[in-house]
């Protein structure tokens, strides 16, 4: 899983993670980056620094799928990604639905106060 921040000093940050089963059938997740993101913040950039992680540990021939946002970048940049097929956040997309759900009752309450 992957994902793209802002910190409070507004730098731009990504965080990797991954998840697998060990020899136990056991899932398991470590992370493996939360590093500065150099600009721009094109789907090539971040497929590039993505890839470097993926070879500086050695999971070239076991990485299969990455778990991204919806944002336009994030998706593109999994496209980028060689043998890989990228799954939409469940939980990113339900926040995002709820929020646009809770749009009228927000304009409700501004307009009863």
């Amino acid at each position: 899983m992957t994902d793209l921040w802002t910190g409070r000093d507004h730098q731009r940050y990504i965080g990797v993670t991954c998840s697998f089963i060990n020899k136990e059938f056991e899932l398991q997740e470590i992370m493996l980056a939360c590093q500065y993101m150099e600009y721009p913040h094109t789907s090539q950039n971040i497929a590039r620094t993505i890839m470097n992680l993926i070879f500086e540990w050695g999971l070239e021939k076991k990485f299969i799928c990455i778990t991204t946002d919806n944002g336009s970048n994030m998706v593109a940049a999994s496209r980028l990604l060689p043998n890989t097929f990228q799954i939409p956040c469940a939980a990113h997309t339900l926040n995002l639905v709820v929020n646009k759900g809770l749009i009228p009752v927000e304009i409700l309450i501004a307009r009863a106060k």
